[in-house]
């Protein structure tokens, strides 16, 4: 069960959130530093981050508070702490992208499932996609930028880990799925018309439509198609390729998208899994005759199988989600 956090407790930990972002209100100049610096900052941020409300305890049986209410509330305060300590490491680590990121994931996907949440609350916004297709602006103010470059570095380090680790993906599609806004939300905008892959990767619309300035947000875009493979069943359609565009990619981007767009309506809910799953064989059975034309404007079935926490041998206090928007995201 999802519990959502009241309407002004959202708003008051995005002013929270957004003044400590803004509160330094200076220009930091990007100077590269040396790989055993950016390591012993980001350490110290991760440790910082990772240690914030270990002492949540039990209401006790006489208190008004539900244990829902009180895990929000205690999980609101790991974000409303940690969510400011990340965006001050973004400006610290600003021109060290990539070597920062690389850092900060791996502690994130290899730390205890207590630290390894609140390494991800604090950087949702730029770890994973959200309700956002596209990245950052790269064209708006500096926060933004700052923001987008770190989100690319990101997405560049978790295609450089799934190459190497392979069953990463499946550990970076828990947390989407148990996160819950990308999958609906990608779904929505192809079913809208809002995006296509064709179009993104054929670059005819690209630039204007998705903030689509330079190849770098190709990689953003990667990672998403790869979770949305996952997503529907069609792992087979995954590039070899995981570092930069190729007309082959291309062509399986394409493909996924034109199989969705028919098969849509014939997917129903894995029932050994957490994904989307054609009735028949994803490639020889054609498109259900019975398919009316109003179903392609109903909702995609409710998965079964929804993973229960983000990472896996979870032990400690129980995550609830989301507890809020990030004020940054789009």
């Amino acid at each position: 069960m999802i519990y959502r956090v009241p309407l002004m407790i959202c708003l008051c930990l995005a002013i929270i959130c957004m003044n400590a972002f803004y509160s330094k209100g200076r220009e930091i100049s990007a100077k590269p530093k040396n790989t055993e610096k950016v390591e012993v900052i980001v350490l110290e941020y991760c440790r910082r981050i990772s240690s914030i409300r270990k002492d949540y305890k039990a209401e006790p049986v006489n208190s008004s508070k539900t244990v829902p209410d009180a895990l929000q509330e205690h999980w609101s305060k790991v974000l409303s702490e940690g969510y400011p300590l990340f965006r001050n490491m973004m400006q610290e680590m600003e021109g060290n992208e990539d070597a920062a990121m690389k850092i900060y994931i791996r502690e994130m996907m290899n730390s205890t499932s207590q630290d390894s949440i609140r390494l991800l609350m604090a950087s949702e916004d730029i770890v994973m996609p959200l309700a956002n297709f596209a990245p950052y602006d790269n064209n708006r103010d500096k926060q933004n930028r700052i923001a987008y470059r770190f989100q690319i570095a990101a997405a560049k380090v978790e295609l450089e880990f799934i190459k190497s680790n392979p069953n990463l993906l499946a550990e970076i599609y828990r947390i989407a799925a148990w996160r819950s806004v990308f999958l609906t939300r990608q779904d929505r905008l192809i079913r809208s018309g809002t995006f296509s892959y064709r179009e993104l990767v054929y670059g005819e619309q690209a630039e204007s439509k998705y903030h689509f300035y330079d190849t770098d947000a190709y990689l953003w875009y990667l990672r998403n198609f790869l979770l949305l493979c996952v997503a529907t069943g069609r792992e087979d359609l995954i590039p070899e390729n995981l570092s930069e565009p190729t007309k082959q990619n291309a062509n399986l981007m394409t493909l996924w998208e034109m199989w969705f767009i028919v098969h849509r309506s014939d997917l129903i809910s894995s029932p050994g899994g957490c994904c989307w799953k054609l009735i028949d064989s994803p490639l020889l059975s054609p498109r259900n005759g019975n398919s009316k034309p109003e179903d392609a404007d109903k909702d995609l079935p409710a998965l079964n199988h929804l993973p229960l926490t983000p990472f896996k041998n979870w032990q400690g206090v129980f995550p609830v989600q989301p507890v809020a928007e990030h004020p940054l995201c789009t």
